[in-house]
C-alpha cells in the first residue's frame, strides 16, 4: 500500500475466528496488553466476541474453543494513524482513486465516508498485518483537504465500520499544496499557502458569529412566542438563517474545538507555519509526517502539540 502510514509494528498473530463463537480461548502466547506489561506463556478468554479475562492461569470455561499460540506474539489490535484505506485500491488506475478532491483547493465539505469503499481487497490484507482500525484521510494534496474519519476493519456497510467522523480536518503545507495547483488557482509559495488558510479560517470565524447571532434571535423570538399573548413583544419577529455552507460548518467545528485539526508538514519551518496559524484562530493542532519536527522537539513539547511521525528522510518528498 502506499502511503500508509510509517511506523513500527511488532510481530502480531492475527487470530480470525467465527463470528459464532461462544468462548474462545487463546492460549500459550507472549501476550501485550493495553496497559503496558506483558505475560509470557499468558491465556486470553474471549466470550460473546468480547474479552472477558488476559492473565496467566485464568480458569477456562468448558466447551471452549481453544487456539494454541505457543511461540507466538498476541498483541490488541493497530490503529494505523494515518491512511488511504477505504479511498485507493490500485493507484495506477484513477477510477479507483478518491484521495484528492481536484476540484478546489480548499475542499473542507468532503468526507471520506462518502467514499470509502468497505469492500476494498486492501482491508482484509491490512487486517491480516494486525491493523484493525485506521484514520482514514482525504490527501495532502490541497492546503484544507477535508475530513477524516476512524474506521474499523470489519463490517459490511459504512455505518458498520464508522468509530468517529467527522475525525480532524485536514489542512497541508510544505511541498505538495504548492505543487499541485497548477490549473485555476495556482499557489506558487508558502506564502499563498499561508495566505489562503489564514482567508479560509476568517471566513469560517464570521460564519461562526453570523449563526450565533442567528440562534441568539432565534432563543428571543422562542421565548417571545412562548409568553401570554398580551405580553408579547411585537418588534421580536422570527429570524430568518443564514446560507448554510458545509466547508465553512466543518471549519467552524475544529474553532469551537469539536475536532482537532491535522496539518501535515515536513519541514522545520512548515511546522513552525502550521503552529503559528493554529494560535492565530486558537485550534487544536496535530502534526503529520514531522520529518524535521525533531529539530522543535522543545517547542512542540512546550505547547503540548502531538506529532503523528511520518517518513525519516529529509528529501524532497
Amino acid at each position: 500500500m502506499r502511503n500508509r502510514f510509517w511506523g513500527i509494528i511488532p510481530l502480531i498473530l492475527i487470530l480470525t475466528v467465527s463470528a459464532n463463537a461462544w468462548v474462545l480461548v487463546i492460549k500459550g502466547g507472549k501476550i501485550f496488553t493495553m496497559s503496558g506489561g506483558v505475560i509470557e506463556d499468558g491465556t486470553i478468554i474471549i466470550e460473546n466476541n468480547r474479552i472477558s479475562e488476559v492473565g496467566k492461569n485464568p480458569e477456562i470455561p468448558r466447551g471452549a474453543e481453544i487456539i494454541d499460540a505457543a511461540g507466538k506474539v498476541v498483541t490488541p489490535g493497530l490503529i494505523d494513524a494515518f491512511s488511504y484505506i477505504g479511498l485507493s485500491e490500485i493507484w495506477a488506475v484513477g477510477q479507483t482513486v478518491d484521495v484528492n478532491e481536484s476540484s478546489d483547493p480548499v475542499t473542507p465539505e468532503v468526507r471520506v465516508i462518502d467514499a470509502f469503499n468497505t469492500q476494498s481487497a486492501l482491508i482484509p490484507v491490512t487486517r491480516i498485518e494486525g491493523v484493525t482500525t485506521v484514520l482514514s484521510a482525504p490527501g495532502t494534496q490541497n492546503p484544507i483537504s477535508g475530513q477524516s474519519a476512524v474506521m474499523e476493519l470489519s463490517g459490511e456497510t459504512i455505518d458498520e465500520m464508522i468509530i468517529k467522523s467527522p475525525a480532524a480536518l485536514h489542512i497541508n503545507f510544505g511541498e505538495s499544496p504548492t505543487s499541485y495547483w497548477r490549473a485555476k488557482k495556482r499557489i506558487d509559495t508558502r506564502m499563498g499557502l499561508a495566505a489562503i488558510l489564514r482567508q479560509a479560517f476568517i471566513e469560517a470565524e464570521e460564519y461562526r458569529v453570523k449563526w450565533a447571532g442567528y440562534e441568539s434571535k432565534l432563543k428571543s423570538y422562542e421565548e417571545n412566542q412562548g409568553l401570554p399573548r398580551k405580553k408579547q413583544k411585537k418588534d421580536i419577529i422570527e429570524p430568518t438563517p443564514p446560507p448554510r455552507d458545509l466547508g465553512l460548518e466543518t471549519m467552524a467545528l475544529a474553532l469551537d474545538g469539536e475536532i482537532p485539526v491535522i496539518a501535515s508538514a515536513h519541514r522545520r519551518d512548515d511546522i513552525l507555519a502550521a503552529i503559528k496559524i493554529s494560535e492565530e484562530f486558537d485550534f487544536r493542532l496535530i502534526i503529520l509526517y514531522g520529518t524535521e519536527a525533531y529539530k522543535i522537539a522543545d517547542i512542540l513539547k512546550k505547547k503540548n502539540i502531538p506529532v503523528l511521525l511520518g517518513p525519516v528522510t529529509t528529501q524532497p518528498s
